[in-house]
């Protein structure tokens, strides 16, 4: 089983600035290996099961016809294998990044939540690591 690391974003200035210079709420690349390009986009403020500005992701996969959402995967912090639960400002989405981090041939997404709390640092935010499987972003 693989973990899914979090990392503490925003205890300090020069991190945050990091990542929103090298993040976008949108990225491309191939999570499912099939050799056709998929999108996942941010949506920061997205209400989610009535928690205003919890945000969410939704991943669009590609194949030999145009992009559409047929086949699509919509996740948030209450999906199953993330680390935290949906909540009001968390802005899940605001930061999307995206590379073969674990070295497996599929690329994988880093998502991050801008506001979430970590403990007792609020707003600290968190970046949620999930990873490409053959039919897709793994939420195990």
């Amino acid at each position: 089983m693989r973990s899914h690391p979090q990392i503490a974003l925003g205890l300090a200035l020069g991190l945050a600035v990091a990542t929103f210079a090298a993040a976008s709420p949108a990225s491309a690349a191939d999570f499912d290996g099939d050799g056709h390009e998929d999108l996942v986009v941010g949506a920061l403020f997205r209400e989610v099961e009535g928690f205003g500005s919890a945000g969410s992701a939704s991943a669009l996969y590609g194949s030999e016809q145009p992009l559409s959402t047929n086949r699509s995967q919509f996740i948030t912090q209450a999906a199953p294998g993330m680390h935290d639960e949906t909540w009001y400002g968390d802005n899940l989405g605001w930061a999307i990044a995206t590379g073969d981090f674990n070295g497996d041939g599929r690329d994988d997404v880093a998502i991050s939540a801008l506001k979430e709390n970590i403990g007792r640092h609020y707003g600290a935010g968190v970046v949620q690591v999930l990873y490409g499987a053959r039919d897709g972003i793994s939420l195990s």
